[in-house]
């Protein structure tokens, strides 16, 4: 089964904030064997960058479970 955890960091999100999650969502990733995927680039620039979200939906095709999780987050 693929698997893959996908966060989105457009606009250089709370760099401050990320060098702490990024790192914990990538040993997660690893741990539960799935793919890290961090979305990084703009595809929709005039709307909102919250809805660059929606590029969640090109990238699960490929899995089998996919799961989105918010950048500010850290698993314990």
């Amino acid at each position: 089964m693929s698997k893959a955890l996908v966060t989105l960091t457009v606009n250089d999100y709370r760099p401050e904030l990320c060098k702490y999650t990024i790192p914990n969502l990538e040993g997660y990733a690893d741990k539960v064997r799935a793919k890290f995927i961090r979305i990084t680039d703009r595809k929709f620039p005039e709307w909102h960058p919250a809805y660059e979200k929606m590029q969640v939906f090109e990238i699960a095709k490929d899995y089998d479970f996919t799961v989105f999780v918010d950048a500010d987050i850290m698993f314990h």
